[in-house]
């Protein structure tokens, strides 16, 4: 990385607010895109050399999330998010592979110090890599995921 701790590339970030006339309903839409350029600036080891990227840093990320208040009480949203390709360290020998996952919510506001939502992660289960610790340590990304939460505010 350079000694600085400033990274080449390019972060950009949307957050959008939508408003649909014919139901007159709100919604949300988020959507970070980041391209990182992300290389080692001078040898630091007989295996990690100048040039080499750096480990877990994918070179384009992109997230896409769309949250659409239906009523007062009830909400809906969905998401993508997309990695390139990436090494597992900075020796750059293990690469994981892109991928894209889709992720889903439904939230309730009961009363108005209650409310609670459903959180699908990972809609279509698809099989990737989230992270790594090493090139021998690499960690599957979770299988389809329902997570309910409840909320109340004091």
């Amino acid at each position: 990385m350079e000694p600085s701790g400033g990274l080449p590339g390019a972060p950009f970030d949307m957050d959008a607010p939508m408003y649909d006339e014919m139901f007159q309903t709100d919604g949300q839409v988020r959507a970070p895109y980041a391209l990182l350029n992300a290389h080692i600036a001078s040898d630091t080891s007989a295996t990690i050399r100048a040039g080499n990227r750096v480990g877990l840093v994918p070179y384009t990320t992109f997230t896409l999330w769309n949250k659409y208040q239906m009523t007062d009480m009830w909400a809906v949203g969905v998401g993508v998010i997309r990695y390139t390709d990436f090494f597992a360290s900075s020796d750059d020998t293990v690469k994981l592979p892109e991928f894209t996952r889709v992720d889903a919510a439904l939230y309730s506001r009961v009363t108005p110090t209650f409310r609670w939502q459903v959180n699908v992660e990972n809609v279509l289960n698809t099989r990737y890599y989230a992270t790594a610790d090493g090139n021998n340590n690499i960690t599957p990304g979770s299988p389809r995921a329902v997570r309910v939460t409840g909320i109340m505010n004091f």
